[in-house]
């Protein structure tokens, strides 16, 4: 399930002075073991106080919590003044405020108007302030290297309020987290950058694991001039081999005969240097070098059982509302029998009367 932002909080304009504060260049990394290291490194180095925002999360039970192990907002983040920070959502599109804007923590305040929406245990919380960096059309277009991270005085100085991520099935809400709708971004990993637009970037490229993975990291970035690649190698970038045979049968260098699953024909799942090997299986049946079954990460299994447990749930729900209906009809069977029987004892007594 994917995780739905809820309707977006206000935009606070904050009369502060123009933090000096510049936006840096978001560093992309394959796993996510270097983007909690770069980002405590970064986060280290500040002088001053840290501020630490739990969310709140609800679940029906144990298995829905498990989903919010998925959503953009994390369970805790910590923040201090001057901290790199990255939007998570869109709170005002025409002001360039949405999912992966840039910007710094300035400050924190409490908010200004105690009867607000906000949850009541985010009330008692000093909330962020954010310097947002205003990248204009004209600025992305001419590749203006200046233009992602100098301070401008048309950037915004944003109060930025919690925000609820719910997952649903049908109409009925089955989890939800509310969160401050921030992440440290010095670092982050290429699978959360994942539907963002990021003007200043900067790309690793060591490590990459999955197919397809380099391209997601380059098409974050808004122009050539404001993206750093380092790691480069031409192995980095690799297509799956259902994609490479799809272009082939649609260029027509391979017919549709040669991508049947046979015996002979190189698994979908296989790598790209097995493509060529033959297998001696007979009708495929052997577990030859390009017959093996797919290997399935530890992730993935996590997910097969979460998706098993949330059908598990539906099926329980439907037998339990199927249970309810069937004692109501019975208690209603009961009711009316009541009543008729009371009906007939009184005509009884009338004629004998």
């Amino acid at each position: 399930k994917h995780c739905i932002v809820s309707a977006a909080p206000q935009v606070v304009n904050v009369d502060l002075p123009v933090n000096e504060h510049e936006v840096k260049e978001t560093q992309l990394e394959c796993r996510n073991q270097q983007v909690d290291n770069a980002n405590h490194r970064e986060l280290a180095k500040l002088p001053g106080e840290t501020l630490i925002y739990e969310s709140k999360d609800r679940a029906l039970n144990d298995s829905y919590m498990k989903q919010l192990r998925h959503c953009s907002a994390n369970e805790k983040i910590n923040l201090k003044v001057g901290a790199q920070v990255m939007l998570l959502k869109n709170i005002d599109p025409e002001k360039g405020l949405v999912n992966g804007s840039r910007g710094v923590v300035v400050g924190f305040k409490k908010h200004p108007n105690k009867s607000n929406d906000m949850p009541r245990e985010f009330k008692s919380l000093d909330l962020p302030y954010v310097q947002f960096k205003s990248v204009n059309d004209d600025q992305k277009c001419h590749g203006d290297d200046d233009s992602a991270n100098s301070t401008k005085k048309d950037d915004l100085l944003v109060l930025v309020e919690p925000s609820e991520w719910t997952n649903r099935i049908g109409d009925s809400t089955v989890s939800s987290r509310t969160q401050i709708p921030l992440r440290l971004a010095w670092a982050m990993s290429v699978h959360k950058s994942q539907g963002m637009t990021i003007p200043n970037l900067s790309v690793n490229l060591k490590g990459v694991f999955e197919y397809g993975q380099s391209y997601v990291a380059l098409s974050r970035a808004t122009t050539l001039s404001l993206l750093k690649l380092h790691g480069f190698d031409e192995r980095s970038f690799r297509a799956h081999p259902k994609v490479k045979r799809f272009y082939q049968l649609m260029e027509g260098t391979i017919g549709v005969d040669d991508v049947k699953h046979k015996g002979n024909t190189p698994s979908l799942f296989s790598k790209p240097d097995q493509e060529n090997k033959s297998s001696n299986s007979c009708n495929g049946l052997s577990q030859g070098e390009n017959n093996k079954r797919p290997i399935i990460t530890n992730d993935q299994r996590k997910r097969m059982e979460d998706n098993r447990q949330r059908a598990l749930a539906i099926k329980r729900r439907k037998q339990q509302h199927k249970r309810q209906e069937q004692q109501f009809c019975d208690q209603s069977s009961l009711f009316y029998g009541s009543l008729k029987t009371c009906a007939t004892n009184n005509i009884d007594e009338k004629s004998s009367i």
